[in-house]
C-alpha cells in the first residue's frame, strides 16, 4: 500500500510538472489569447467576414452585414484592434478593415472546415 501510495503521490507531481510545462508554452498562451478575444459571438462574426473578405470592410458593410449598430461594431474592432488580430487602413474618409494575423487565418481555416 505504501508503495502505491509512493507511485501515486510521484505520478501527480510529475503530471503537475507537465501541465505547468504546457502551460507556460508560448503557442498555448497566444492560442488561448486568440481564443479569449475571438470568443465574443459579434467578435467572432467580424473575424469570420474580414477571413472571407481579404479586402476588408468598414464599419458600415460590418454593421449592415451583421445587423448590429455602428457603436456596437466599432466597439468590437477596437478591442480586436487592440489585440492586433485586425489592422485598419485608413482610405480618405473611410477605414478598411483586414486580418492582421496570419496565425488567426490559420486557426479559422481549421475551425471552419
Amino acid at each position: 500500500m505504501n508503495l502505491l501510495y509512493n507511485l501515486t503521490i510521484r505520478n501527480k507531481v510529475n503530471l503537475h510538472t507537465m501541465f505547468k510545462k504546457i502551460l507556460m508554452n508560448k503557442k498555448v498562451s497566444v492560442s488561448y489569447k486568440i481564443l479569449r478575444v475571438i470568443g465574443g459571438s459579434t467578435r467572432f462574426k467580424i473575424i469570420v467576414l474580414l477571413r472571407r473578405n481579404k479586402k476588408g470592410m468598414n464599419v458600415t458593410t460590418l454593421s449592415e452585414t451583421l445587423n448590429a449598430s455602428l457603436s456596437r461594431i466599432s466597439h468590437q474592432l477596437k478591442i480586436l484592434k487592440r489585440n492586433n488580430l485586425i489592422e485598419s487602413i485608413g482610405k480618405n474618409r473611410e477605414t478598411i478593415y483586414k486580418l492582421a494575423d496570419h496565425r488567426l487565418r490559420s486557426y479559422l481555416n481549421i475551425i471552419l472546415k
